[in-house]
């Protein structure tokens, strides 16, 4: 993201995944459940979505989507 920056290429679509909800409540998953990881995938996939949330925060020029997957 450093170099992303550095080039002014502000755009990234983040490809995350639906084990950050860990076991759903519900089916299908709303967007709104909390994000609770069971797997190491799912924490790293969610500390990531936290770390781009906090650059775009930091760097207002900067702009991200995260698109979540489901099987």
């Amino acid at each position: 993201m450093q170099s992303m920056l550095k080039y002014k290429c502000l755009n990234l679509v983040y490809s995350s995944s639906a084990t950050v909800y860990g076991t759903p409540e519900t089916i299908p998953i709303p967007e709104t459940s909390p994000v609770q990881p069971e797997s190491v995938y799912g924490r790293s996939k969610g500390m990531c979505e936290d770390i781009i949330k906090d650059v775009c925060h930091a760097e207002r020029t900067f702009n991200a989507v995260g698109l979540r997957y489901f099987k």
